[in-house]
C-alpha cells in the first residue's frame, strides 16, 4: 500500500510473534517494522539500521511520520481482526 512517495507498509505474518509485522519501507528498503505482539495499546516499533554497503537513507521527517501512523493503523485493524476470529 502506498502511503507518500517513496513510502509502502507490508504487511508479514511472522511465526515468532503473536500476529503481524507491518513493515515500513522506502525505496522498497525496510526502514522500520511494527509489531502488536505486547497489545494494541503497547505497540512497538524497531528502527532498521542501514545495512554495510547501503547508502543512508534520508527522507522527509513528515513523511515517515505518516508512514508510520498508517502501518500502527494497519496494526490496530490486523489485531482486531485477531481478537474477532479468536473469538
Amino acid at each position: 500500500m502506498d502511503v507518500n512517495k517513496g513510502f509502502s507498509t507490508k504487511i508479514l505474518g511472522d511465526v515468532d510473534l503473536e500476529g503481524m509485522v507491518i513493515l515500513v519501507c522506502y525505496d522498497d528498503q525496510i526502514v522500520a517494522e511494527i509489531n502488536y505482539e505486547k497489545g494494541i495499546d503497547k505497540i512497538e516499533i524497531e528502527i532498521v539500521s542501514s545495512m554495510e554497503g547501503y547508502p543512508k537513507r534520508i527522507f522527509s521527517l513528515d513523511g515517515f511520520f505518516k508512514a508510520l501512523d498508517e502501518a500502527k493503523q494497519v496494526a490496530i485493524k490486523c489485531a482486531k481482526e485477531d481478537e474477532e476470529q479468536n473469538k
